[in-house]
């Protein structure tokens, strides 16, 4: 019991480390996800400009938001919260370092967004290539999690591996182009971590009650947002909604 104890006190500690003082919270704390209604670029930056016009947020709080490539949420001219999207479900196997054995570990996300400063995701470095992937970790900026009303998208590949995300979940081609998830197609190539191409043989589009999770690396690097799950190649929350998407993210 007692060790029980004294590792549920470390997560704890792990998990409330400190944040930024204004109203706009990080994701996992007040922050809300949009609720699977994925926002395009173009109407996340009608919300951004509304909420600043009608005073919902302050020019500084707003800049919080879009360092988190989020949109913010307001009722009646009063602040509600802020709004990440994409996301993996329960379950999936991030690979981290965790800081507390100081060991490489594939962990369930909602284990990784829960405590995020007991771990360093392991995202490619910027001099990464399609033919040369190079890995580094990184801290964790933030979390988030959530529900998702949209079905989301179970993906199982020629070699027996799964991977299931919510629709609107970055993943990397083997061309080096990050899509959206729902846009995957029979045939489609993702890369593994290793760097070999593993085709897409099946997608389902499965619903779900239970509650979404994602994680932000701390960088601004682009291809540092590109993190591994289940052995695949696929962006972080920061991807989603933003101008990289349908781009070339890694070259030859």
């Amino acid at each position: 019991m007692k060790l029980k104890s004294a590792i549920y006190l470390m997560l704890m500690l792990c998990a409330n480390a400190l944040h930024a003082g204004n109203k706009i919270d990080p994701p996992g704390n007040n922050a809300i996800r949009c609720n699977g209604d994925a926002l395009s670029e173009e109407e996340c930056a009608i919300d951004r400009k509304d909420a600043l016009a009608e005073g919902c947020i302050s020019q500084q709080e707003l800049n919080t938001i879009v360092s988190y490539n989020g949109c913010p949420v307001c009722k009646k001219g009063k602040y509600k919260g802020w709004c990440p999207v994409g996301c993996f479900v329960r379950g999936t196997r991030i690979l981290v370092l965790d800081t507390t054995t100081n060991q490489q570990a594939w962990k369930a996300i909602e284990e990784v967004a829960a405590a995020t400063a007991c771990y360093r995701v392991f995202a490619l470095t910027s001099d990464s290539r399609l033919s040369h992937l190079s890995f580094s970790d990184f801290a964790i900026r933030f979390s988030t999690i959530g529900p998702e009303n949209k079905p989301l998208v179970s993906i199982k590949t020629k070699s027996g591996a799964t991977l299931e995300v919510t629709s609107t979940h970055a993943v990397v081609l083997a061309n080096g182009n990050g899509v959206l998830a729902e846009t995957l197609k029979i045939g489609d190539e993702l890369i593994d971590n290793d760097g070999s191409i593993d085709p897409v043989a099946e997608i389902i589009r499965p619903t779900t009650d239970d509650d979404v999770f994602n994680i932000a690396v701390e960088t601004d690097d682009v291809l540092s947002h590109l993190i591994v799950a289940e052995g695949f190649l696929v962006g972080d929350q920061f991807l989603q909604g933003s101008k990289l998407l349908n781009t070339t993210l890694l070259q030859p």
